[in-house]
């Protein structure tokens, strides 16, 4: 009797995990773990255009999302939007952005401290950080 119901809790235990780690935010909702992330054109101040790897955005020392980036909007609410939304974010300035989504909506945002740097790997596998502020612009590619 012991066994089955050690039994019972552990396959519980396994089948309840992934659930409860998505509701503390280990995983995010909808989120493709084995995702290879989003292509994006990255123009720099002097023009000069590259093309990379969005895998993710997050502050100096470490990624806070794969999925989404977060701002504020006028009036001081936080929005999170999903990057497969957006098509662009331009004009970036060191506290905003205009962030343009893929309907063609604009709308200037503040930019926060945990989610103003993004991570990226070039064509070659290097990896490489980024604050907004120091971009022109973030061109999300088709996929």
């Amino acid at each position: 009797m012991k066994i089955n119901t050690i039994r019972f809790i552990a396959v519980a235990a396994g089948l309840l995990a992934p659930a409860g780690l998505a509701v503390r935010g280990g995983i995010e909702p909808g989120a493709h773990l084995d995702s290879p992330g989003l292509m994006a054109r990255i123009t720099m101040p002097d023009g000069g255009t590259r093309t990379e790897r969005l895998n993710g955005v997050g502050c100096s020392i470490s990624i806070c999302s794969r999925t989404t980036i977060k701002a504020n909007v006028r009036g001081g609410s936080r929005v999170s939007t999903l990057f497969d939304h957006l098509a662009a974010i331009r004009n970036t300035s060191e506290d905003t952005a205009v962030f343009v989504m893929k309907d063609g909506a604009e709308q200037e945002r503040t930019l926060l401290k945990d989610y103003r740097v993004l991570y990226l790997t070039d064509p070659s596998g290097e990896t490489e950080k980024l604050d907004l502020a120091d971009l022109k612009s973030v061109e999300v590619l088709a996929h």
